[in-house]
Formats: C-alpha cells, sequence, structure tokens
C-alpha cells in the first residue's frame, strides 16, 4: 500500500514507507520535522484504526506499529506544544459508560506514547464517549452499519 517494497502482510507501517530491516517502517532519522498543524493531521492518520480490545481500554498489538510512528512524529515538535489524545465510542451503551471507556482508552494511548519517549507534558487525554460520534446520525447505533459505528469508536490527536 505504501510501495516501499514490504508486502504489506509483513509491514508494520503499511501507510508509511519505511525499509525492509526495519519491518516497513521508517527510522527515527527518516522523519523529518513538521510543524504543528501538518504534524496532527499526520498523527490523526497514524490513529486511524487503533483498535482495542472488546469494551476494554487494552490496545491491539496489531496497532503498535501505528502508534509507535506516531510517537516518532510527536517527539520531533517543540516541546512547549501542546495536544490532547481524544477518545470517543459509538452510540451503544449508556452515555455515563461510554464517557468512561473512551477516556480509558485515551489515558492508554497516552500511556503508550510516553512510554515510546513522549515529551508528557506535552499530552493530555480527554473521553468524550459517545458525545462526540463521527456520524451522528448514528444515534441509535442500529440505525447505521456496523462499519459507521466502528468508526464512531476511534481515538484522535488535537491540538490545544
Amino acid at each position: 500500500m505504501d510501495l516501499d517494497g514490504v508486502i504489506d502482510l509483513y509491514d508494520k507501517c503499511v501507510t508509511v514507507p519505511g525499509p525492509v530491516e526495519n519491518n516497513g517502517c521508517p527510522t527515527t532519522a527518516s522523519i523529518p520535522p513538521v510543524d504543528n498543524s501538518t504534524a496532527v493531521n499526520a498523527v490523526s492518520k497514524e490513529f486511524e484504526g487503533i483498535e482495542f480490545e472488546l469494551n476494554k481500554d487494552v490496545i491491539r498489538p496489531q496497532s503498535f506499529g501505528k502508534l509507535n510512528q506516531a510517537a516518532e512524529i510527536i517527539k520531533t515538535l517543540d516541546s512547549n506544544s501542546k495536544f490532547a489524545v481524544v477518545g470517543a465510542t459509538d452510540a451503544r451503551g449508556s452515555a455515563e459508560y461510554n464517557l468512561k471507556l473512551s477516556q480509558k482508552r485515551a489515558n492508554a494511548v497516552l500511556k503508550y506514547l510516553i512510554s515510546k519517549g513522549v515529551n508528557s507534558s506535552m499530552l493530555t487525554a480527554e473521553g468524550h464517549g459517545k458525545a462526540d460520534l463521527l456520524y451522528p446520525e448514528c444515534d441509535p447505533a442500529t440505525k447505521c452499519p456496523e462499519s459507521k459505528n466502528e468508526a464512531n469508536r476511534r481515538v484522535y490527536f488535537q491540538q490545544k
């Protein structure tokens, strides 16, 4: 998909080209510093499709490559910059439950990024629950196909 010569089945970073010896992921040295608005877009792109265990805040291993790439991008930015990792859910379940779950998932991503060397003072975690639907017409969730409900369950990156 990223045309780096690594078969996507074995490519740990299918959306970003990188050398074979790094499992298709770019090396830290190959990530140029970017301005904040470009970084927000790049990190948000890496956050697309971050997967969690069902009804849990456990990040699935197949998402680690994307989060590693996001961490590398964030580390190129001015350490005085402030960003939020925002969690959102679909419309299933109570508003209270979804708010807690989305906060836990945002916290899990924030913790992961910090474990990869991102300066903790740059990041906060926010849970928006089902109040932040990508597809608002999917409330209730039964009004939409599962693909739209899945898209509502997301984590994204935002400059503060």
